[in-house]
């Protein structure tokens, strides 16, 4: 393998896989080279040009964010501080506020408008129904112009569901709310929230069968996809210097901790606190397809009132009738579970007298037993 050979690699491939290598030093002439031809998605030094669009849902404080000052001396916001040795390596701009994410007549719904507008800078038509109206995003606008010279013309991720109908925000469809990317005025970007998916589309390779095969032998072997590309990994090794062999050990070894993550939050089981928050924003439980199981334990909640702490105070009105806590109780039967819930709502168990319990119709046998 000759210098060109190396240089002109840009994958490290296996069955149904390919790793896109790192900036090796053995790249460098070559990449020069290609950047004096090429003038998009890559940099001055052949290097590749990404573009990415972070989006915080619940906001910051812009006073912290913003700098004082326009000139090269500004002073950095509070939230900018750690980045201060860094200031030659980037450049902050201001002015970019939406006022399409403004009321502007349309009433509430400022969640929607807010995450509609943000790559647009279009108005979102107000409808809950299959009529959406916004426009492309800018992403999808640079994805247009030059996803053809990389491997994926663009990503869109997020740690929500997929929503794309439905009202969510004061009559605006679900679609505005969940979809940051646009590839027409009513068509959404599809994010994807599963890690696993992800990964599969960052480092996949062939086509859907051997992509789906390729996953199958991992799982069934307990395989990474490093070991499917290990022989051409050890081919280029053996062409490259001490630095980049290092760079090279340290990227593999960074794309198999993703792996290991993602392997150990599948072995967890089903994401219950994920699906909960969606269910909690409105989305239907039906959605996730789950299949009904019976726990091994039972659990007892109870509400914590402990008016004691509060002398005096109108147990109507007061406060604890306003903010109840609860707590849970959970053993192998219900006497147990029962006890402990009790116990850690603060209650003291009376030893006799008469006990009222209130439960469903198809557990009322196993209560009495």
């Amino acid at each position: 393998m000759d210098k060109t050979q190396i240089s002109r690699r840009g994958f490290l491939r296996g069955f149904g896989a390919a790793l896109s290598l790192p900036a090796l030093e053995s790249f460098r002439p070559l990449m020069a080279a290609t950047a004096a031809k090429q003038a998009l998605a890559t940099t001055a030094s052949g290097a590749p040009l990404r573009m990415a669009y972070l989006y915080i849902p619940n906001g910051v404080n812009l006073s912290h964010w913003r700098p004082d000052g326009t000139t090269p001396s500004y002073k950095m916001g509070s939230s900018f501080a750690a980045m201060e040795k860094h200031r030659e390596d980037f450049q902050i701009f201001t002015g970019f506020e939406q006022k399409n994410a403004q009321a502007g007549g349309d009433g509430p719904g400022d969640h929607a408008r807010g995450t509609a507008a943000f790559l647009t800078s279009a108005r979102p038509r107000k409808t809950s129904g299959s009529d959406i109206k916004l426009d492309i995003s800018v992403d999808q606008l640079a994805a247009n112009a030059v996803g053809g010279q990389t491997r994926l013309p663009s990503l869109e991720l997020s740690t929500d569901g997929v929503r794309k109908s439905g009202s969510c925000d004061s009559g605006y469809s679900c679609a505005y709310q969940f979809n940051l990317s646009w590839r027409s005025e009513n068509q959404p970007m599809t994010p994807e929230s599963n890690p696993r998916a992800v990964f599969e589309r960052l480092f996949g390779a062939g086509s859907d069968g051997e992509r789906v095969k390729s996953l199958g032998q991992r799982l069934a072997s307990k395989k990474s996809v490093i070991d499917f590309i290990e022989s051409d990994a050890k081919a280029l090794y053996r062409h490259l210097g001490r630095t980049d062999r290092q760079k090279l050990d340290e990227y593999l070894t960074g794309v198999r901790e993703i792996e290991k993550q993602i392997e150990k939050a599948e072995a967890m089981g089903i994401p219950v606190a994920a699906i909960a928050s969606q269910v909690m924003a409105g989305q239907k439980l039906a959605t996730f397809k789950l299949s009904e199981a019976m726990p091994r334990h039972v659990s007892v909640k109870e509400a914590v009132m402990p008016f004691a702490r509060f002398p005096g105070v109108d147990v109507v009105l007061g406060p604890e009738m306003k903010s109840t806590g609860e707590v849970m109780g959970i053993d192998r039967d219900f006497e147990r579970a029962f006890a402990k819930s009790q116990i850690a709502a603060g209650l003291t168990l009376p030893a006799g007298g008469t006990v009222f319990v209130s439960v469903r119709d198809s557990d009322k046998e196993a209560i009495l037993k």
